[in-house]
């Protein structure tokens, strides 16, 4: 329910989204002062009338399925984990919903192997949390040595899918990207791919 202040024109836009109900576009709605408009829904119409007797029907729009957009920027940060000491690591449900890329620092005379594991399923509440949800990331371990390391763990109710049986053990100077999609079970596939320099 709104009051106008003034007579005016007022012209309605819509932009449509997946899932979410939005205005056809309307032109040329007088809106006199002092006057009460109700705005009623019935279904996927929308109805506004004034106490001066005009009245509107608006049809929304509700879409599903693929929406276009210009660009998508994913991610929004890069943490740095350390090789030294044993380099075991369990990724949280945090760092995986704020970080974009994963990025292993060398340190430490032994620049010691690395043991990556995903967090657990059942604590991963808000990342992914429909099936068929997906999400990706990259793993930079070019800073390492060849010879060190990287081995990607499967936490509880993870699946590691690999082009490879050898794509969950990342080489030094080497990169992975990770991509983890929610089953209809809850459990999730996480599928890692091995990456080279291509220059």
């Amino acid at each position: 329910m709104f009051t106008s202040t003034t007579k005016a024109r007022m012209k309605m836009t819509g932009v449509m989204f997946a899932g979410i109900m939005t205005l056809a576009v309307v032109t040329n709605i007088d809106l006199v002062k002092g006057v009460q408009n109700l705005w009623t829904q019935t279904g996927n119409v929308i109805t506004l009338t004034n106490g001066a007797n005009r009245t509107l029907s608006l049809e929304s729009s509700l879409s599903s399925g693929a929406t276009s957009v210009e660009g998508f920027t994913q991610g929004g940060d890069a943490t740095a984990l350390t090789d030294a000491n044993g380099g075991a690591y369990v990724l949280t449900e945090a760092q995986l919903i704020a970080s974009g890329t994963f990025e292993m620092v060398a340190s430490g005379a032994g620049m010691e192997v690395v043991a990556l594991t995903m967090p657990a399923t059942s604590t991963m509440t808000t990342l992914i949390p429909n099936a068929g949800d997906c999400r990706t990331w990259l793993y930079d371990a070019s800073a390492l040595a060849t010879a060190t390391t990287t081995t990607m763990t499967k936490g509880d109710g993870h699946n590691i899918i690999a082009y490879t049986t050898d794509d969950d053990v990342i080489d030094g100077e080497e990169f992975s990207q990770i991509q983890m999609c929610r089953k209809i079970n809850g459990d999730v596939n996480t599928i890692v791919t091995e990456l080279l320099h291509a220059d």
